[in-house]
């Protein structure tokens, strides 16, 4: 299990390690940027519920997550239907601020966990493709910072001194992601690549909290 969530940091590693503004016009993935948008909205949610999975029951968290794709039809509203050069954050209903703040909601609730944080991963995947089209990118937040370290020091601690499960941890730290767009903290401006890498750090710390 540790070792996916490695093989996925040293992936973030190097795709950090490109800073021109540049980047998602040139690099050889915008060639293939909607097919791989596409692709990551089935395997991405399956990944994660495998990583996170509790109690032999992945398979069935993997369902739910894959079902909250399903926010989609809100696409029908709009002509074209589909558009791979269109952002879908704030310009679909059930993709605006309002709906993650009600997502967010369903995570944190037990009995929705799981839906509410398949549609945040949904949307996080959005924001990603969002941020791919840019060709300029204003927000300058270093992927690796001080934050990098009190993620992974926060979870370590709620890992080692808590019952949390690891499924509610993800739950939470999503939600925590999604609160960040709307908080008026330098901290808070951070680009994909940033969240990416709290995720990854919070995973990381909890569980070697658990572990010890």
């Amino acid at each position: 299990m540790n070792k996916i969530v490695l093989i996925i940091f040293c992936i973030c590693i190097s795709f950090a390690r490109e800073k021109s503004d540049s980047l998602c016009q040139n690099h050889i993935l915008e060639k293939y940027r909607s097919t791989i948008h596409v692709i990551s909205h089935v395997v991405v949610p399956t990944g994660i519920a495998y990583i996170m999975k509790t109690e032999n029951n992945w398979k069935n968290r993997a369902l739910t997550y894959f079902s909250a794709n399903f926010v989609d039809i809100d696409h029908f509203l709009a002509q074209p239907v589909y558009d791979p050069n269109r952002c879908s954050i704030n310009f679909h209903p059930s993709h605006s601020e309002y709906a993650l703040f009600g997502f967010s909601l369903l995570a944190l609730n037990p009995q929705t966990k799981d839906l509410g944080t398949g549609l945040l991963i949904h949307m996080g995947l959005d924001y990603i493709d969002c941020e791919l089209m840019k060709k300029n990118n204003s927000i300058q937040t270093d992927t690796f910072n001080e934050y990098t370290l009190l993620h992974f020091l926060f979870w370590y601690g709620m890992g080692k001194y808590t019952d949390l499960r690891t499924d509610d941890m993800f739950a939470i730290s999503m939600v925590w992601e999604v609160a960040e767009f709307k908080l008026p903290f330098e901290f808070a401006k951070e680009d994909w690549m940033n969240k990416t890498v709290d995720l990854i750090s919070n995973y990381l710390g909890f569980m070697s909290g658990r572990a010890n």
